[in-house]
């Protein structure tokens, strides 16, 4: 007959033993989960989290934007999207699988250098992605190679649904500094007939 120490060390073995097993088994599940890997699955991933830069809608920027969607484990994967809307169109694209919702920002201003994003409706990247790709192509700048594979969380979005309007092409030449003045030594020479 087993005293009550044993008895207490074997329960908490038995325990630990079943604790363990279900943090391995949440562990494996969340890491099968997340590892979405068919563009068909990708599609029907419910939406996320969505940003743009905060300049948007001046005339003809270049801008970032993203699209996500959330797997079933809170992960996301996310379409980030360079834009220029003054002459070439979609000039970035890649598809980031699996990361973190906090991690979507970060990745964005990295990619947008300077400029701030802001969340937005996903009909507003949508807008901004088929603005440029026509923009694009109407002036011979196809899209970037990897636009196939990031446009798949695209579908299902329609651009019509956004009310706003990007302003494409180059910014007016009204609001563009003027001609330079010439400097200090080229006014000396242009008085001095040099």
């Amino acid at each position: 007959m087993a005293d009550r120490s044993t008895t207490r060390k074997r329960q908490k073995r038995e325990k630990k033993r079943l604790k363990d097993k279900r943090r391995g088994d949440e562990a494996r599940k969340k890491r099968r989960a997340s590892l979405v890997k068919s563009p068909q699955k990708l599609i029907g991933l419910p939406l996320s989290d969505c940003f743009i830069s905060e300049h948007w809608h001046e005339q003809g920027p270049t801008i970032v934007g993203a699209i996500s969607r959330s797997h079933p484990n809170g992960r996301i994967t996310a379409a980030l999207f360079t834009i220029d809307l003054a002459v070439k169109g979609v000039t970035g694209a890649e598809l980031v699988r699996d990361i973190e919702v906090d991690q979507l920002p970060a990745l964005l201003s990295r990619r947008g250098g300077e400029s701030a994003v802001v969340e937005c409706a996903p009909a507003l990247v949508a807008r901004a992605v088929a603005d440029g790709l026509a923009l694009g192509e109407s002036n011979g700048h196809p899209p970037v190679r990897a636009y196939s594979e990031a446009s798949v969380l695209l579908e299902g979005l329609d651009p019509a649904d956004c009310p706003h309007e990007m302003l494409t092409g180059p910014a007016d030449a009204a609001a563009s500094p003027g001609p330079k003045k010439p400097g200090l030594f080229a006014g000396l020479k242009k008085r001095l007939g040099l």
